[in-house]
């Protein structure tokens, strides 16, 4: 069974490659995949992401105060919602509990990594094998990798060169998280050919409402910054973050950066959120 680990930060990143090491351990069946190392060198990322998103089976986010508001997890948790029929699940780390979740991650199971809830979350992807392993076997197998995977995961998310997580803002995050979510649904209509969920408030008109108030507290100077991101297809470009701080103010490029509608890749490089390239492309250039 192929599980999809979706990561979004540092802090982030550390834990899915532990689950990405020690879930086979416990379940050989299960077969992670996690974008740092299973993406193809060479290939184009973005078609083998969405790829590997539609054969997965289970999905795992892995989700810290840094990146709640992340773009990226809430890209892949939209596509894991639409392709696994709701068996994903938010692993919470770093004090995250169950109240700080909202919007569209909240509808997974989530689970706080401790001892108890992670033996929950093993247990729910083994039910969903075909042939899944005895339950006393599991136990057995859980007791015996559970100190390792648990040491490993205190040890990297209490490394001193980890910043320290950031305070989890909840109404700044519910609005980008309302935002993509229409953003999703409009263009899974669009593409399909028929208008956008009514029964969900979606509409051009309130996604461009939405769009208008976020772009309406942005200064001319972070205007000018998406703008050179949003090429004339719609698509997002690449650039090194020292390019726009050699023509850009620092804090200006590091506000886009918080508010995820700029976003670093592990590789260093920012881009722009592929979900909203598109409205900007249309909308933003006339302004």
């Amino acid at each position: 069974m192929k599980v999809f680990i979706s990561w979004s930060g540092e802090a982030s990143r550390r834990v899915a490659d532990l689950l990405r090491k020690y879930l086979p351990c416990m379940i050989q069946d299960l077969k992670p995949f996690m974008s740092q190392h299973d993406l193809s060198s060479g290939g184009r990322w973005t078609e083998q992401l969405s790829k590997e998103l539609e054969q997965s089976n289970f999905g795992i986010i892995c989700l810290t105060p840094d990146n709640l508001q992340s773009s990226w997890i809430l890209f892949e948790a939209g596509a894991l919602t639409k392709h696994v029929e709701g068996r994903a699940c938010c692993l919470l780390l770093r004090g995250l509990g169950l109240a700080d979740v909202a919007g569209p991650l909240s509808q997974f199971q989530n689970r706080v990594f401790s001892r108890g809830e992670f033996q929950k979350l093993l247990f729910d992807m083994n039910h969903l094998l075909e042939k899944g392993l005895e339950e006393t076997n599991l136990q057995m197998i859980f007791d015996k990798w559970w100190p390792d995977l648990d040491k490993e995961v205190t040890a990297a998310l209490t490394d001193p060169k980890l910043d320290a997580p950031t305070k989890h803002k909840r109404d700044q995050s519910d609005l980008l998280e309302e935002l993509l979510l229409r953003i999703r649904n409009i263009q899974r209509a669009l593409e399909a050919g028929s208008p956008a969920e009514p029964s969900l408030g979606f509409s051009q008109r309130s996604l461009r409402d939405a769009l208008d108030q976020i772009l309406g507290k942005l200064s001319p100077t972070q205007l000018s910054i998406l703008r050179e991101f949003i090429a004339p297809s719609g698509t997002t470009k690449v650039i090194d973050p020292s390019q726009l701080e050699a023509k850009y103010p620092k804090a200006d490029v590091d506000s886009l950066l918080q508010s995820s509608l700029l976003i670093r890749r592990d590789d260093g490089v920012v881009i722009a959120h592929d979900l909203i390239a598109k409205y900007i492309a249309e909308n933003l250039r006339s302004r």
